[in-house]
Order: structure tokens, then sequence, then C-alpha cells
């Protein structure tokens, strides 16, 4: 499993508690804010088999600015100015097979996506990706899945608020 925006760990944690301790083989989880990647530390110390990578992940590797949301670390985003922080590609950052890709960073899916082609074809991972951080997401996001495995079936789930609400389900 790849958590892609891992924040403070509430997804892992979450997914943990409804699946039970033995429902995965390894975590991986990148987080691009130092302040949450240390509160991630604390939330996941001690469980297993998690992979904690202050990183950010798009289409190619690289170092990349951190612009910070003033409302909320949870929203901060890949930018060309601010904080530099490494980006990979999943592809070339995890060799293994991933069964599930968790991808919510802030209008930066796409290119997350994109380097995870790979992945993506020969894993057929699940994925869960927030498609409501720019207008053409909602539809460019399901078309870049098909072109790159026709297998997958798309669901859309109302999730948060009436502001933001959707993320796809594959």
């Amino acid at each position: 499993m790849a958590d892609l925006g891992a924040y403070v760990g509430d997804t892992v944690l979450s997914y943990i508690k409804n699946y039970g301790p033995d429902c995965y083989k390894r975590i991986y989880c990148y987080e691009i804010t130092k302040e949450n990647f240390d509160i991630m530390e604390r939330s996941l110390a001690g469980i297993r088999d998690i992979s904690m990578r202050l990183k950010g992940v798009g289409d190619r590797g690289g170092i990349m600015g951190v612009e910070q949301n003033s409302a909320s670390f949870s929203a901060n985003r890949l930018s060309d100015e601010g904080q530099g922080v490494e980006v990979v590609t999943l592809d070339e950052d995890i060799k293994e097979p991933l069964t599930i890709i968790k991808a919510d960073i802030e209008g930066w899916e796409q290119k997350a996506l994109m380097g995870s082609v790979r992945h993506i074809i020969n894993d057929h991972p699940k994925l869960l990706i927030s498609v409501y951080h720019g207008n053409e997401d909602l539809w460019k996001i399901p078309q870049m899945i098909y072109d790159m495995s026709d297998d997958y079936r798309f669901f859309l789930r109302f999730r948060g608020s009436a502001v933001y609400p959707t993320e796809i389900v594959l």
C-alpha cells in the first residue's frame, strides 16, 4: 500500500483499525511537510512494516518547493517555490508490487499517477484518488487511468463537505 499525502498517519491508523493488523505486508507513507511528518512518526511508532518518507510523489524525480497553506497543514502542496523537498515517482521508489494507492495530494494526483504507470499496469492496485482539487480532475483522472489499463471499474463517492466532496475509487 502507498499512502500519498499521508498527513499525520490518520488514514493508515483507520485502515489498520478497520481491517486489522495483518491486513498488509508493508505500507509506504509519503508526506511533504516536515511538521506533519514528525507527528506521523509519533502516531505510527511501533506499528510494523511502515516506511515513512519525507518526499513528494510526481511524474519525475527532483527537488520541488512546498507551498504552505495558511489555513491548514493538510493542504500544503508541491510548487516551484518554497522549502525544498525530494520528489520521486512510485515506479522508481517502490520496486515491490502495490495493492493500494491512495492519493490526496492537493492537485498533484495526475502527476503522481503518471509516475505510477508500471504499478498500475503490472500490479493493478486498488486506487483511491481525490478528484476535487481541480475541475478537470473529475473526468481527466479516470481517463488517464483507463488509458493505462482499461479493466478498471470506476466509482465516485461523496466524502467530506459540500465544497470539497469527491474521491474516485477504483
